[in-house]
C-alpha cells in the first residue's frame, strides 16, 4: 500500500512549488531586462552630446542626467580636465560605470582647442 502524504503537506508542498516558480520567472525577466539597453535606443536624441563642450542644461537632455548631476558632470570637467571617452563620465560621483556604459552610444567626447 503505497504511503499517503497529510493534506497539510501537500499544500506546503504545493506552494512552496508555486513559489519557487515564481521566483525563478521573476529572476528570468529581470536578466532579460538587464541586458536590453533602452538609453542607446532613446528616440528624443537626434544628435550625440559632447561631454566636453556641453551645458548642464544641454547633459540634462541624456536619459537618467538630472540637474544635480549634470552640474558635477560640468564641475568635473572643469577640475580636472576633458573627458577622453564616455567610460571616464564614471569619475564623477553619481554616475558609476552601468550608466557611463549605457550613455556611451549617446554621447561624444571632442578634444577641446
Amino acid at each position: 500500500m503505497p504511503a499517503v502524504w497529510p493534506q497539510a503537506s501537500q499544500r506546503v508542498l504545493l506552494a512552496a512549488a508555486t513559489l519557487l516558480l515564481a521566483l525563478s520567472l521573476f529572476a528570468a525577466q529581470r536578466a532579460r531586462r538587464s541586458l536590453e539597453t533602452p538609453l542607446a535606443d532613446d528616440p528624443g536624441l537626434a544628435v550625440r552630446i559632447d561631454l566636453n563642450a556641453a551645458a548642464a542644461a544641454e547633459l540634462e537632455a541624456l536619459p537618467g542626467i538630472g540637474a544635480a548631476l549634470a552640474a558635477r558632470i560640468v564641475a568635473d570637467r572643469e577640475a580636472h580636465g576633458p573627458f577622453r571617452d564616455a567610460g571616464e563620465l564614471a569619475r564623477v560621483p553619481g554616475v558609476g560605470e552601468k550608466l557611463a556604459e549605457r550613455l556611451r552610444p549617446l554621447v561624444a567626447c571632442s578634444v577641446p582647442r
